[in-house]
């Protein structure tokens, strides 16, 4: 068996906001506390529990994004509790395996949502704005392949469903419902390693150009990333 505890406590002050108010002086007391036990030489299970606060950025809360939305000074942080269960395993020779059962209960999550122009001014704007209980969940699947010493390739895949707890009605913005990361990684060289990626997902939601929700079509990035490493102590 094996514990895992830290703690830590941040404290957020706004001295000047130009035109805008500067907004309450927010702080945070988070912690986490992870057990794993090793069920076999190559296999381990996991949980975790851990408190977490996340600030607005400084964006979220004072940008009018060129006139499109309405500053929020006051938006509060969103704070969560977060439980995690999962498998760690080398399922294999070389094969890096770990299964993931999340869920995390928030409150004052953020959210952008549409404002009336009798609000904003003239036109229809977004502003960021505070729901008072939110829900993720899910699964996180993700495989580690080495191949041999020059070839090795990943996989990872989440699942998340997300719930607006306080009104179901009104979804929750900008999240994807599934996620996959792959990679294919070739080191010819000891200086010298060439990366492939695809990034694609799909299932967010925003809000509608009049009324309602639409969600957004899903999409794929592929990527090509060359590493140099003149030392062993840069990489470029």
């Amino acid at each position: 068996w094996r514990m895992r505890a830290g703690m830590s406590h941040d404290r957020r002050k706004t001295k000047d906001a130009n035109v805008w108010e500067s907004g309450a002086v927010d702080k945070a007391t988070n912690g986490v506390l992870e057990l794993v036990h090793n069920v076999t030489p190559s296999t381990e299970l996991f949980g975790s529990v851990a408190h977490k606060t996340h600030f607005a950025t400084i964006k979220d809360r004072y940008s009018a994004s060129f006139g499109e939305a309405l500053p929020n000074p006051d938006l509060r942080p969103e704070k969560a509790w977060h439980y995690e269960l999962g498998l760690r395993t080398e399922a294999w020779e070389g094969g890096q395996l770990e299964f993931t059962l999340f869920r995390s209960n928030l409150r004052d999550a953020h959210n952008r949502v549409d404002v009336p122009g009798t609000v904003c001014g003239k036109y229809e704007c977004r502003q960021y704005q505070n729901i008072d209980r939110a829900r993720h969940q899910g699964i996180e699947l993700s495989l580690e392949q080495q191949f041999s010493p020059a070839w090795r390739a990943g996989l990872a895949y989440t699942y998340l469903n997300s719930k607006n707890r306080s009104d179901p009605d009104v979804k929750l913005t900008g999240l994807p419902r599934n996620r996959l990361f792959a990679h294919v990684g070739w080191k010819p060289h000891a200086q010298w390693e060439f990366l492939a990626t695809l990034e694609a997902e799909n299932g967010r939601y925003d809000e509608g150009v009049v009324d309602g929700y639409e969600q957004l079509s899903g999409y794929g990035i592929w990527g090509l990333k060359t590493i140099w490493s003149p030392r062993s102590d840069l990489s470029i």
